[in-house]
């Protein structure tokens, strides 16, 4: 994992992430809209993003159990929030598809 630089931050803007990882969200938006066209759905590409999500929780609950509160958190926090959101609606629309 890459480690953000901490020498010019005080310990109250330092934040680690749990997991260093970003959803491939562009990458996932096609996937739904080639299966929203073909009419049947990958069960693996859902599972990856049902483990994405699962991940995206666990980036969330590691930001808000910090001590300190500070903008940086905050904005992070909103940006993972973000992704989930849309991450969340992607899946609603890929669930139908797959077939078992």
């Amino acid at each position: 994992m890459a480690l953000q630089n901490t020498n010019s931050m005080s310990s109250a803007d330092q934040f680690v992430p749990l997991f260093d990882w970003r959803p491939d969200l562009a990458r996932f938006e096609r996937e739904v809209e080639i299966a929203s066209r073909a009419g049947v759905g990958d069960a693996l590409t859902l599972g990856e993003m049902q483990c994405s999500l699962d991940l995206i929780d666990a980036e969330l609950l590691a930001l808000r159990s910090e001590d300190h509160r500070s903008d940086s958190r905050q904005t992070k926090i909103q940006e993972w929030l973000s992704m989930r959101g849309r991450l969340a609606r992607l899946i609603s629309k890929m669930e139908p598809l797959v077939h078992d």
